[in-house]
């Protein structure tokens, strides 16, 4: 397991699916593929060491791991947004 922080695309990639329990609408969001970001989500359980999402009939459901970091996640990502928000105007 690399003790190197994740990507941010990972991260927020995992972020938009966990808010969203579905690749498509996280992929339209970040405007790139459906697979990309399932490959992101991949890299960032590798990172972690353990499953973030996991399938539930035709959608996707998060772990008890996932829903350990989503909040703190969203929280963060909110954090980033509103500061390059006010570096910009």
């Amino acid at each position: 397991m690399p003790k190197s922080p994740p990507s941010l695309n990972s991260l927020r990639a995992f972020e938009a699916v966990s808010r969203h329990l579905n690749y498509h609408a996280a992929a339209q969001e970040l405007n790139v593929t459906p697979a990309a970001v399932k490959q992101l989500v991949v890299k960032l359980e590798y990172a972690v060491g353990k499953p973030l999402l996991q399938r539930k009939g035709r959608g996707l459901e998060l772990t008890e791991t996932g829903m350990a970091g989503c909040g703190e996640l969203s929280t963060a990502m909110e954090r980033i947004n509103r500061a390059v928000d006010r570096m910009r105007g």
